[in-house]
C-alpha cells in the first residue's frame, strides 16, 4: 500500500470514528489489516 492509499485509509478511519462505527468488530479488523499492510503498526495497535 502506498502513501496515497494510507492517506485515504486514514481519512476513512476518521470518518468511521466521527460516525461512531469504530466499535464495529469487522470494521476494526479491516482497519488493523489496512494499517498492518501499510507498515503503520503503531496505528494498527491503536485500533486493536
Amino acid at each position: 500500500m502506498g502513501c496515497v492509499g494510507l492517506l485515504a485509509g486514514k481519512s476513512v478511519h476518521g470518518y468511521i470514528v466521527k460516525n461512531g462505527w469504530d466499535l464495529n468488530v469487522e470494521i476494526g479488523a479491516a482497519l488493523v489489516n489496512m494499517y498492518a499492510k501499510g507498515g503503520v503498526l503503531r496505528n494498527a495497535a491503536m485500533v486493536f
